[in-house]
């Protein structure tokens, strides 16, 4: 067993030396840190404008299906069905749109 694991462990340092290598032949572009101090307040200025924009209407959004689905179960309930005449599926097919 020993035999079978000593090679498979030295390819595998190997290979991460050649990665370690490699990773250090290329150049690194850095950017000053006021570039990135600059940077990263506009990406809090526009990831908070798109907050302040997006989440209310998504939140009204997701509370008015919320309600909707609510209220249909709550109709069928309190007798909708006999109120209104139907019969078999006429109340899935109401609310899926078709019959299935």
């Amino acid at each position: 067993m020993a035999s079978l694991t000593k090679p498979l462990a030295h390819s595998i340092e190997l290979a991460d030396a050649e990665l370690t290598k490699s990773s250090f032949d290329h150049h690194e572009v850095r950017l000053d840190s006021a570039e990135d101090a600059a940077d990263a307040a506009l990406q809090k200025r526009v990831t908070r404008k798109i907050d302040l924009r997006l989440l209310p209407l998504l939140i009204t959004i997701y509370t008015l299906t919320f309600l909707d689905r609510v209220n249909i179960g709550n109709a069928r309930l309190w007798n909708m069905e006999k109120d209104l005449g139907m019969k078999g599926l006429d109340f899935n097919i109401c609310v899926l749109g078709r019959p299935h």
